[in-house]
């Protein structure tokens, strides 16, 4: 049905690419259990939205971030929120954002379900954080 749907809107083709990129490729991992549902068991707990910390040059405090997850993991966090829901997401430059989630996922090291806040202000620029949460391995955006 998405497929349908992307060809026949006004979508621009660079999201249709994406979609096909991400989505569907997405669709093909085996997340569903023998009775043709999808396995919610790595999405099952505490996830609270990700701080970004920032140090007091006002950048982006990659040391301060892996203190702030490894707590939250030691106190039995099972998966982040990353770049969303704090406010700070479109405080950050595009390359801010995309050093966020890469951080995020090398600290995270397959520890923990990792969901990416990709909104934007430009449906491109959303696509972008996209492939790169797809690239860094996160389980949702």
């Amino acid at each position: 049905m998405a497929r349908c749907l992307l060809k026949k809107s006004n979508v621009s083709k660079d999201y249709r690419n994406f979609a096909k990129e991400f989505y569907y490729p997405c669709a093909k991992l085996k997340l569903k259990n023998k009775k043709g549902f999808f396995n919610m068991e790595k999405f099952k707990g505490i996830f609270p939205a990700l701080l970004t910390p920032f140090d007091e040059n006002n950048r982006f405090n990659e040391k301060a971030l892996e203190q702030l997850m490894e707590m939250n993991l030691k106190k039995g966090v099972r998966g982040f929120y990353v770049g969303g829901s704090t406010g700070e997401a479109f405080l950050l430059s595009e390359s801010e954002r995309k050093q966020l989630y890469r951080s995020a996922a090398q600290i995270a090291n397959g520890r923990c379900t990792l969901i990416a806040h990709i909104g934007a202000i430009s449906t491109d620029q959303a696509a972008e954080f996209g492939k790169t949460a797809l690239e860094c391995g996160y389980d949702a955006i």
